[in-house]
């Protein structure tokens, strides 16, 4: 219900609005202040429906912010971490948290009010750059399926990376929370890239073990790879398609003897004289290999990077919306 009244006292509502920017659920708040839940939804409506500069001032009213502190430092069941969190909470985190457009813009417009008309111009055209390259970084933060993995891949950042802007991202986004999942990112694509690889080699290893005259060929590996691919991504793996095709071994320009060639699902993987003879023993190193520890711990890493990349992405499209780049300056801002 929204109202110009407030639900509760200034202090009693800033208590509440302070809790809720600290990420305490509407339920917990309730029962920590003695509220219905309907009263702090109402609390919160009230703040994000008032005018911005009152908004501002409430936030930020040290009479006020005095009186909310010593109401939650007196609850029971604050401890001294949530306590410290309160007292380091900023009227403008408060403003971020509910009112987050508007207070980008009100800084935004505060960055270049006292800037001579060309800085302005140029400080445009760089927190334009900054945002592509945001837009970018954001759309390059996808794994690979595994099938998708091969000698020459690399991470799909390391473009962005190398644009001289990428090192400013820190200082327009200084936020440990996103840098420290960046960085968790980036060495499990390594460790993910590594598995892939380790585990294509050790098929093509154990099908050299049993090709009793056969030749593999450079593509062995790959319809078991992709079927492991294909339950990676929650499908459900089924058994190869198996067929051969006939060919002939040519020795100083004679032909000399009638080969064939195994193909499952479509790709060649041996080359021998009797090739379908093989049919079971690729099938069975498939199902092992489908079912193997390995393959285990492949699946958790890849779900482990997509998990952060998603838990990123996230962050920067709300970034981007509430243009929160604009909020911070770099070595290269001009002005």
């Amino acid at each position: 219900m929204k109202t110009l009244e407030p639900p509760a006292s200034l202090p009693q509502c800033l208590a509440i609005l302070i809790l809720r920017t600290l990420k305490s659920t509407q339920e917990d708040v309730a029962g920590k202040l003695h509220f219905a839940k309907l009263t702090v939804g109402e609390v919160e409506h009230w703040f994000s429906d008032m005018k911005f500069e009152q908004a501002e001032a409430l936030s930020n009213d040290p009479d006020l912010r005095q009186k909310a502190e010593a109401i939650l430092t007196k609850l029971e069941d604050v401890d001294t971490s949530t306590a410290m969190k309160i007292g380091k909470l900023s009227g403008d985190e408060i403003l971020m948290h509910y009112r987050g457009t508007e207070y980008l813009d009100t800084k935004a417009k505060k960055v270049q009010v006292d800037l001579p008309e060309v800085l302005k111009d140029a400080l445009d055209s760089h927190l334009s750059e900054i945002r592509s390259l945001i837009e970018k970084w954001e759309s390059t933060l996808v794994t690979p399926r595994i099938h998708e993995i091969y000698s020459g891949t690399f991470c799909a950042t390391s473009n962005i990376e190398a644009d001289s802007l990428f090192p400013t991202l820190r200082q327009h986004l200084p936020l440990p929370t996103l840098w420290g999942r960046y960085s968790k990112w980036q060495k499990l694509m390594q460790h993910y890239i590594d598995a892939c690889h380790s585990l294509g080699t050790k098929i093509r290893e154990e099908g050299a073990n049993w090709q009793n005259g056969g030749h593999i060929t450079d593509d062995f590996e790959l319809p078991i790879i992709k079927r492991i691919s294909e339950k990676a991504e929650g499908g459900e793996p089924i058994p190869h398609a198996f067929y051969k095709h006939q060919f002939y071994l040519l020795e100083e320009g004679e032909q000399t003897h009638d080969h064939e060639m195994l193909s499952v699902d479509g790709g060649s993987v041996i080359k021998a004289i009797h090739a379908l003879t093989y049919k079971e023993a690729y099938q069975a190193l498939s199902d092992k290999t489908l079912n193997s520890e390995a393959v285990v711990k492949l699946i958790a890493l890849l779900n482990s990077r997509r998990d952060l990349e998603r838990k990123m992405r996230d962050s920067l499209r709300e970034i981007l919306l509430k243009r929160g780049y604009v909020m911070y300056r770099c070595k290269l801002c001009p002005g």
